[in-house]
């Protein structure tokens, strides 16, 4: 009886834990990661900015070096980092929407690159970030 009552608890924090998260992932039927979305412009209920939510990193490798996705001040904007990338490697971000209709494109300067979201209206968009060929796809909502 104990070990039942243990693991409710277990999931029911697990569940918890994840209703919290601005990251969710979807995985196919052999528990492929296929996608990760990104949920941008939440606020708090109280009005009061999330702490959370701007402290939130995102990580994932690309082309062998690691790259970070932050949102920026009041969730207009998105800091995309790769580290250890020289300047002269070619590297663009691409905002699609869900057609595949390329909405904006924007090229990668130097380590860190700020995006601002202030054009693309609420909604769901693919975020494409491309650097010498390999690429990282994310879903971003915009809230």
């Amino acid at each position: 009886m104990k070990k039942i009552a243990l693991t409710i608890t277990i999931c029911l924090i697990g569940l918890l834990a994840h209703a919290q998260q601005r990251l969710s992932y979807s995985y196919d039927a052999a528990g492929n990661r296929t996608s990760r979305t990104v949920i941008v412009g939440a606020q708090a209920v109280s009005g009061k900015e999330d702490q959370e939510t701007t402290s939130q990193v995102y990580i994932d490798s690309l082309d062998g070096k690691e790259l970070a996705i932050r949102p920026g001040s009041g969730n207009t904007s998105l800091a995309v980092s790769v580290k250890g990338i020289p300047s002269s490697q070619d590297g663009r971000i691409y905002f699609m929407d869900s057609a595949g209709k390329i909405l904006s494109e924007k090229p990668m300067s130097g380590e860190t690159t700020i995006v601002e979201l202030d054009e693309l209206s609420m909604g769901t968009y693919t975020m494409r970030i491309v650097l010498n060929r390999h690429s990282s796809i994310w879903k971003l909502v915009k809230l």
